[in-house]
């Protein structure tokens, strides 16, 4: 909810944290079964995501502002080892939730389906027919450019220390060009 004049502001992580505390008195802490999808193509989350992607594409180009989106690197596997699963934090909170986490081959597959909607956008067709205007919109696959070692994640997707400075190293250059081929923005 919006904040309230006087009143401190509602911390999202503060709330989380409770619920999970709460639910974990409550409830026993058991496996719960894994869901399993490994198709994406009509996945409700999925199909928002392309939209919003098509639409900060269209937003860019048309107030000149340009933007280089970036497909997500992640850890996840098809056939995943002992030491990612334990690292798989994220996956392991929404056990804690008693809900029942997607199995890691769908996390795998499911990340692919985002990023190729991300890798896709140059040759989508925005609101007015045509794809994005390189000048204006780029994409960068750097999920194929980021290897997934435990040298550069910390766990599923939040990088270490190694993993930041190399995606600096990859979009310095595409940034770099971007920033010089696109006119100045219009003031209009």
């Amino acid at each position: 909810p919006p904040p309230v004049a006087g009143q401190r502001p509602l911390s999202y992580l503060l709330d989380w944290l409770r619920t999970r505390q709460s639910l974990a008195r409550r409830t026993p802490r058991r496996a719960a079964r894994e869901l399993r999808r490994l198709d994406y193509g009509d996945f409700p989350a999925r199909l928002v995501f392309a939209r919003n992607v098509r639409a900060m594409a269209a937003i860019a180009e048309a107030t000149g502002v340009p933007i280089l989106l970036l497909t997500q690197p992640t850890t996840y596997r098809d056939q995943p080892g002992a030491e990612d699963l334990r690292r798989y934090y994220l996956t392991e909170s929404l056990v804690d939730l008693g809900q029942a986490p997607p199995d890691v081959p769908s996390l795998a597959a499911g990340m692919r389906a985002f990023n190729a909607t991300t890798a896709a956008l140059p040759a989508t067709p925005l609101g007015h027919g045509r794809p994005p205007d390189p000048r204006f919109v780029r994409v960068l696959d750097l999920a194929a450019q980021v290897e997934p070692s435990y040298e550069l994640f910390l766990d599923e997707c939040h990088l270490t220390k190694a993993g930041n400075q190399a995606v600096a190293a990859r979009i310095a250059g595409p940034l770099a060009e971007l920033q010089g081929a696109a006119p100045p923005p219009s003031p209009y």
